[in-house]
């Protein structure tokens, strides 16, 4: 069984369709003109019923419609190692590729820093403190990866081997999701990197 959870204004956003961007605009010009003639009291009033316009046709409405779409969308994904490089699949990654999103140093890096959730509601961080070569899954992922080399004069790539004893229950990854891990890190970089959403936020959060 899938269950969609959120609070009242999610189940809002998602059963009410969103009012078009030019009819929004519409509207506010016109109350707005309207509310310059009004007495304290009556502006007061119209302050109310623009907050409870925006509640539920506002930028915050929509965001939440659009995850709670992705979510829906989401839902019947298998939770194992997959190519992710739309920020909806990426935000609502499964815990196996949460757990390899969260190895991605362009990641890791602003989620140390509290600049990203991290996916708060599910990820686990088994090697608090750790990232890049220091983080064991990290190694996981470049353990016998070719690294294309850019500045070094001498040599065009690189391969590391990291001598690592296995976590209980953990196997060596195979090429392929080896490169649908580091697809996705890219992704991530170039998401992080433009800012605006956070993609590892499923409630659509900004960085």
């Amino acid at each position: 069984m899938q269950v969609l959870t959120g609070g009242a204004r999610t189940f809002s956003a998602l059963t009410y369709q969103n009012q078009h961007p030019d009819n929004q605009g519409y509207f506010m010009r016109k109350v707005q003109g309207f509310a310059e003639n009004l007495t304290d009291a009556g502006k007061a009033f119209f302050s109310d019923a623009v907050e409870l316009y925006d509640r539920y046709n506002g930028e915050e409405a929509i965001r939440l419609a659009k995850a709670a779409v992705r979510k829906v969308k989401s839902i019947w994904d298998r939770d194992d190692i997959r190519e992710l490089v739309e920020m909806g699949k990426i935000q609502h990654a499964k815990p196996i590729m949460q757990r390899w999103i969260m190895a991605a140093p362009a990641v890791r890096h602003v989620w140390q820093a509290q600049r990203c959730e991290g996916y708060s509601d599910s990820y686990v961080d088994m090697h608090p403190g750790t990232v890049g070569e220091t983080h064991y899954d990290y190694r996981r992922v470049m353990d016998g990866t070719m690294v294309t080399l850019v500045e070094d004069d001498d040599a065009d790539w690189m391969i590391t081997h990291y001598i690592d004893d296995l976590v209980e229950g953990d196997r060596d990854l195979d090429l392929e999701e080896k490169v649908d891990i580091l697809n996705t890190w890219e992704a991530l970089r170039i998401f992080m990197d433009a800012g605006g959403e956070d993609p590892t936020s499923p409630y659509a959060t900004k960085l």
